[in-house]
């Protein structure tokens, strides 16, 4: 799930951090990146090694606002759009969660649209179950496929 792979406890250091501080942040939390807040705890930018080899000169005389790239993009579990290929694409259809023949972009709003009902606040939580029985030829018992159900 998307979820999983999401951090709470995102490493964190304020805007005027020294360089040497931030560092030690990165290092310890073992995420090899850290946001960057203002005085009022909202993320205003982020640390990543690219940002760290761009300002090596210099780089420990720096506060965390003179490395940082500013205004990272955030996005919430219930913003994703359900990844879709020809393998999910099959399982949904059978399923009953998509009923577009096409795997493009309106089947994956769809697909998306069926898994919200199930889970509102995180509507891809099913890509990985969907793809893996697709990939791996697992079929769907007959009394679970879409034309089963009354």
């Amino acid at each position: 799930r998307v979820r999983d792979l999401m951090h709470e406890d995102m490493p964190l250091v304020g805007e005027t951090t020294p360089m040497t501080e931030a560092l030690l942040e990165i290092s310890q939390r073992g995420y090899g990146v850290t946001g960057v807040t203002d005085a009022g705890g909202e993320l205003v930018g982020i640390i990543t090694d690219g940002d760290l080899r761009r300002h090596m000169d210099g780089l420990l005389d720096r506060s965390a606002a003179e490395v940082m790239t500013p205004k990272p993009r955030t996005i919430r579990p219930d913003q994703l759009v359900a990844p879709l290929d020809v393998h999910s694409g099959r399982q949904a259809r059978a399923l009953g969660l998509l009923t577009r023949k096409a795997d493009d972009w309106r089947s994956a709003l769809e697909l998306t649209r069926a898994c919200r009902g199930m889970c509102a606040t995180d509507p891809v939580r099913y890509d990985f179950a969907l793809f893996g029985i697709g990939v791996h030829g697992i079929d769907i018992p007959p009394h679970l496929q879409s034309s089963q159900i009354s």
